[in-house]
């Protein structure tokens, strides 16, 4: 029996980060959470062009890089909203917002709802 063209297709090459490389730059994002990631410096960590890395990372999390960092940036900071007495400016910088108000306009936008909201309704 010969293949023909009705023979299965080849696998597909992976749209997505590999888990090893989505791993390594997460971490790297987390560590590092406060600071100024810039794109080149996070494609530069795992040996791809700007371009490439912003593609793969986006098909991997549905999310760019910047708006996957200031989600994470967010998530932190609500935790700290509510484990800490830190006030909302200490947070916001702590997290790697610029200031009080970079972090308020940010949760508003993507949460729909103030740092205040979040200390005073769910600690």
């Amino acid at each position: 029996m010969s293949l023909t063209s009705t023979s299965c297709p080849p696998p597909q090459k992976s749209k997505q980060l590999p888990a090893f490389l989505f791993r390594r730059i997460t971490a790297l994002i987390e560590e590092r959470l406060a600071e100024d990631l810039s794109l080149a410096e996070l494609a530069s960590e795992v040996g791809l062009s700007p371009s490439h890395f912003s593609s793969l990372f986006r098909k991997t999390t549905g999310l760019s890089p910047h708006h996957y960092i200031v989600q994470r940036r967010l998530e932190r900071a609500q935790h700290l909203l509510t484990s800490t007495n830190l006030s909302i400016g200490e947070i916001a910088t702590t997290v790697g917002f610029y200031d009080q108000s970079h972090l308020v306009r940010h949760m508003r936008r993507i949460k729909g709802v103030t740092p205040t909201y979040i200390r005073d309704h769910l600690s």
